[in-house]
């Protein structure tokens, strides 16, 4: 129960910031100021990235930084062009017992 509460109170501090920001300027840094801005969100390049530009962002609250998304997609269960084989119109028509 004590997760669900921390995750709760975070997503909706999170929601309020974000409400909070009014013109949402982002700004990509190598790393976190040590003094950041409200209103501001941080884009910082993730190194584990290794296929593409992936950036985490950062929102300041006053005291600290807070992990609003890291922009990493996991498509690895998704079919890509090799793995498709195109099949004969008849042999699927076959498969489907529509003859």
């Amino acid at each position: 129960m004590d997760g669900l509460i921390a995750y709760v109170l975070a997503k909706n501090f999170i929601l309020q910031s974000l409400a909070e920001l009014t013109d949402r300027r982002c700004q990509v840094v190598n790393t976190l100021p040590v003094n950041g801005e409200k209103g501001i969100i941080y884009l910082v390049l993730n190194s584990d990235s290794n296929e593409q530009t992936i950036y985490d962002e950062y929102i300041f609250d006053g005291d600290n930084y807070r992990n609003i998304n890291s922009a990493s997609i996991d498509l690895s269960d998704y079919w890509n062009k090799t793995d498709l084989q195109i099949a004969p119109y008849a042999d699927f028509i076959a498969e489907l017992n529509l003859q």
